[in-house]
């Protein structure tokens, strides 16, 4: 049996990672092992949530207008980002960029005139959702049931359509039709309707709207994606076992190595110079790498924000 802690919480991104590859989610949320340095991707993304949060509670919830409620969601983002400069490859999501970016999304998306408007309970718009939800799998030391968990940006209602969606924003680099059309077998907005059925939440699927941060300007895509109650009990199913294998690795401290693709995948695996060396596991608890807390839950999961 492993000498360290099994996860109480799992997420999207630690399922994902486990079926990719176990080595890598042993190193990344058992060991919470992690390169030092920061996460140029997560940290950025977070600002940007931080920035979107601030505005809509502002203008849905406080009632500000929509230009004070865009200011308050970029002092919020700039309060977020903090000092961290990222490095010459990832400039496009340097504060500035992220800045630019949030204005351009409310110049698109007018608060008032958005088709998407978020749901309201007791005065308060559903925005910055979270949860954790327990799954019918015991935590293998403590016997509680293990919880899922996650946040997303909005859950609103559609005015055209009448019907309601889990809404979140992605950043990225570059948008298309390969960039929409991923979202529908997307394991994360799959959880998301999941989780939101689970709130009593009637969601008819996701929208995700993406926000293309370019050297000149800023570009967007949307993409709408239903889920089927079948589908949705399905990838339950499939979570379950997954979490079961994730058990199983841990009591036997035996965690497969999928040496191909995923080495690769976004560039290349952070832990993939421990994978060349004799010694690798060794060389990973070394000053190389950095303790940290995976919490699904925070804007940047590697922050206690």
């Amino acid at each position: 049996m492993s000498r360290y802690d099994f996860p109480h919480i799992i997420d999207n991104t630690q399922r994902g990672t486990f079926v990719e590859c176990p080595t890598k989610w042993r190193n990344s949320f058992v060991w919470n092992r992690a390169p030092v340095g920061h996460n140029v991707h997560l940290h950025a993304g977070g600002a940007f949530a931080a920035g979107l949060e601030s505005t809509r509670k502002a203008f849905y919830r406080d009632g500000m207008s929509e230009q004070d409620s865009i200011a308050i969601g970029l002092t919020r983002l700039w309060e977020f980002y903090g000092t961290f400069e990222p490095d010459e490859r990832n400039k496009q999501k340097g504060v500035d960029y992220m800045a630019r970016a949030l204005v351009a999304y409310f110049t698109r998306y007018k608060l008032a005139e958005d088709y998407l408007q978020p749901v309201m309970v007791a005065g308060q718009p559903l925005v910055e959702l979270t949860f954790a939800e327990p799954i019918d799998v015991a935590h293998p030391q403590t016997g509680d049931p293990i919880l899922y968990a996650g946040r997303f940006d909005m859950f609103a209602t559609h005015r055209a359509y009448g019907v309601n969606f889990v809404n979140d924003e992605k950043t990225s680099k570059q948008l298309g039709a390969q960039w929409i059309k991923q979202w529908d077998t997307a394991a994360q907005f799959t959880g998301y309707c999941w989780a939101s059925k689970r709130l009593g939440l009637n969601p008819a699927g996701a929208i995700i709207r993406g926000i293309g941060l370019l050297v000149n300007e800023t570009t967007f895509a949307e993409a709408i994606t239903y889920r089927d109650e079948w589908r949705i009990d399905r990838w339950y199913q499939q979570l379950l076992r997954d979490v079961k294998r994730m058990i199983q690795a841990w009591e036997t401290d035996t965690y497969d190595r999928a040496e191909d693709h995923a080495c690769n995948n976004y560039g290349e695996c952070l832990y993939t110079k421990t994978c060349f060396h004799r010694d690798g596991d060794a060389r990973l608890l070394s000053d190389e790498f950095k303790s940290r807390d995976w919490n699904p839950l925070a804007k940047d999961p590697e922050e206690s924000r």
